[in-house]
């Protein structure tokens, strides 16, 4: 039931931040109760009316304002979220982000709680957690670098893929072959590119979603990354993880080299026995 949960959460803050109330007031116990930490905000709201009285404030004063997620824990009947909110005013147009954690507890499939905190610590306590320590020698990474890991993933969201060449230096390298048995790897933007628009051809209308961006030292980083969605030209449904490691050029922060891994964890694992690339 715990994994359940946390599946229900995930589906919860998408629909969320795609304003789906259909899907939300389905999610949603009628008991509901949201005590929030943003400043400006009234501190509870409960019911449904609640719910749509706290939409209507937000709604009114940004033109955007999205929490996406960077990680679920599973506290069985309670999922943490570790993530972050953003945020552009409607009137003056001033943007902002401010890491949070927000803490969803649930019954008979429905969120019947929900509390923001924050930060991360704060929200392991309240779930009855104990805050895991990190992972490998990685920490999170700065603000600026998970601002910039999602700029890159939104050009291919958005179908700009030679945005997303520029990031690698003229003699990169994008290397599959851990995920993909057999491929060679690519080097040059030309030999880039051409590989992006194959990839493009199969898999435009899926989205990579970063979920985690981890600092493991030295200009090397990796992105916990999510696939989901539907081929256009393929029609193929995909919801899976992988994940990236990059090594980056001191100079100019230009990526040197970026390998694919089929989790995570083993990113992570091959960053500390043979870091990817000089940076």
């Amino acid at each position: 039931m715990s994994q359940e949960n946390v599946e229900i959460t995930r589906r919860w803050n998408d629909a969320y931040n795609r304003r789906d109330f259909e899907t939300l007031l389905e999610l949603t116990d009628p008991d509901f109760e949201f005590k929030s930490v943003f400043v400006g905000m009234e501190s509870v709201f409960r019911g449904y009316d609640g719910l749509r009285a706290y939409f209507d404030g937000i709604d009114s004063a940004y033109a955007r304002f999205q929490i996406p997620p960077e990680k679920f824990f599973d506290a069985g009947a309670a999922v943490l979220v570790k993530c972050r909110i953003e945020w552009r005013g409607n009137e003056s147009g001033a943007e902002g982000m401010m890491p949070v954690a927000v803490a969803a507890w649930l019954k008979a499939k429905r969120v019947f709680h929900l509390e923001s905190y924050p930060n991360l610590s704060e929200g392991f306590d309240a779930v009855g957690l104990s805050q895991p320590e990190e992972q490998d020698g990685a920490q999170a990474a700065s603000p600026e670098l998970v601002e910039r890991i999602k700029r890159v993933y939104e050009y291919w969201n958005c179908g700009e893929p030679d945005l997303m060449v520029d990031e690698y230096a003229a003699d990169g390298e994008l290397d599959f072959s851990r995920v993909f048995t057999g491929m060679p790897a690519f080097r040059g933007h030309d030999s880039l590119r051409r590989q992006i628009d194959e990839f493009w051809e199969t898999w435009e209308g899926v989205r990579m979603d970063p979920v985690e961006v981890l600092d493991v030292g030295g200009g090397h980083f990796a992105v916990d990354l999510r696939l989901w969605g539907k081929g256009r030209r393929s029609g193929v449904e995909i919801d899976q993880r992988a994940a990236f490691l990059y090594a980056t050029r001191e100079s100019d922060g230009k990526v040197v080299r970026a390998l694919l891994f089929p989790t995570l964890k083993e990113a992570l694992e091959f960053a500390r026995a043979e870091p990817p690339g000089d940076s």
